[in-house]
């Protein structure tokens, strides 16, 4: 009861009530019954008209193994990262965080080996010029102000100058807000993957964009 409370206040705070309610009954009913549906946008790196930077006070940073006191802040944004920064670092994924007086008020999470989506246990090995969006996080507070798009375009330049040219990400349907964004940005919607679970049975559809 007591991490069902703790996912309750969290979310209501960074999704608001509808939201909420929502995902604290998938939450619940989950041992038995799970529907989710995952939009896979990409965009090509090479062809991306890059808009400019947005000049802001935020100290941006390529998190290392060593940022003990960052690493702890981004685990306590999202839950799903408890304890797992440090071996994401260790395999080959990249995290820019945003920083604000010593506060990490977003921050940005890539995979350079897979599309892993946990939730509809979903993974796909990628190749050697791709990478995926895997998470981004931004402080309620600092919303709106074009940190997200801050935070993709510093990604972007780094992952061009490293060889990559293709980014892809995965969004819920029911995130609206960051899939308007997504458009807004330039992304391609690519294909939709539709996870269903019913006690021991489970499955995954994919269905194309024509």
């Amino acid at each position: 009861m007591k991490a069902i409370i703790i996912k309750f206040k969290r979310n209501l705070y960074n999704y608001g009530i509808l939201i909420t309610l929502k995902k604290t009954f998938y939450f619940v009913v989950k041992p038995v019954y799970k529907k989710l549906t995952y939009k896979i946008y990409f965009i090509e790196l090479n062809q991306f008209n890059h808009l400019p930077i947005r000049n802001n006070n935020f100290v941006y940073k390529f998190v290392n193994k060593d940022d003990i006191k960052i690493i702890r802040q981004i685990e306590d944004m999202e839950e799903w990262l408890q304890n797992r920064i440090m071996d994401k670092l260790n395999s080959n994924c990249i995290c820019l965080a945003a920083i604000d007086n010593n506060t990490v008020v977003g921050f940005l999470i890539a995979n350079l080996n897979e599309l892993s989506i946990p939730w509809i246990n979903f993974k796909k090995k990628l190749k050697a010029n791709v990478c995926y969006g895997e998470q981004i996080a931004i402080n309620k507070k600092y919303r709106r102000i074009g940190l997200a798009a801050s935070l993709r375009l510093r990604l972007f330049e780094k992952l061009r100058n490293g060889g990559i040219s293709k980014f892809y990400v995965g969004i819920p349907t029911w995130n609206k807000i960051i899939r308007k964004s997504l458009n807004k940005f330039g992304f391609n919607y690519l294909v939709d993957l539709s996870y269903t679970k019913f006690f021991m049975c489970e499955g995954l559809r994919l269905k194309r964009v024509k």
